[in-house]
């Protein structure tokens, strides 16, 4: 168990850092390091949703599903499913790529780096995707990073 702790605890301070790299870089006004940086960040979510429900021993999609809805944290679950469909879809985030290329991109509301709408069809993910839809899309990138990682701080595993 204490390993599992201690790389929940890397992945969380790899979140955390991410989404202050994040925010660094629209301070510098450096689109392509706040991508890259959002790309660190969905990997270290990942990372920790798989830990926290290995440690749960909550193997499957729906049962993970329920149980981020019944505890708020559906951010989670939509993160972790624009995750997967990057890393399987092959797309770069070194530079801006638009709607058709990232989960992010700019907003349909003027300036800002933003989470885009996603193309996600596959009726096992509608509820992530429903989930992206409601806490994730149009928010700046480091918002729902940092949401993520609250979720996670509050469920450490115990030593």
């Amino acid at each position: 168990m204490g390993d599992l702790r201690e790389e929940y605890l890397l992945n969380l301070e790899a979140l955390g850092l991410a989404s202050l790299r994040v925010q660094s870089a629209y301070k510098g006004d450096r689109i392509e390091a706040a991508a890259i940086e959002t790309h660190f960040g969905l990997h270290a979510v990942y990372d920790l949703h798989e830990a926290y429900f290995q440690h749960q021993l909550i193997r499957s999609l729906r049962e993970q599903d329920d149980h981020l809805e019944a505890g708020g944290g559906e951010v989670v679950g939509a993160l972790a499913l624009a995750r997967g469909a990057r890393t399987h879809r092959l797309v770069t985030v070194a530079q801006p790529g638009g709607f058709g290329d990232l989960p992010y991109g700019m907003g349909p509301y003027g300036a800002g780096w933003l989470w885009a709408a996603h193309t996600w069809e596959a009726p096992v993910f509608r509820r992530r995707a429903q989930w992206y839809d409601d806490g994730v899309k149009w928010r700046y990138l480091h918002v729902p990073l940092d949401d993520a990682w609250k979720w996670f701080l509050d469920r450490v595993p115990a030593a």
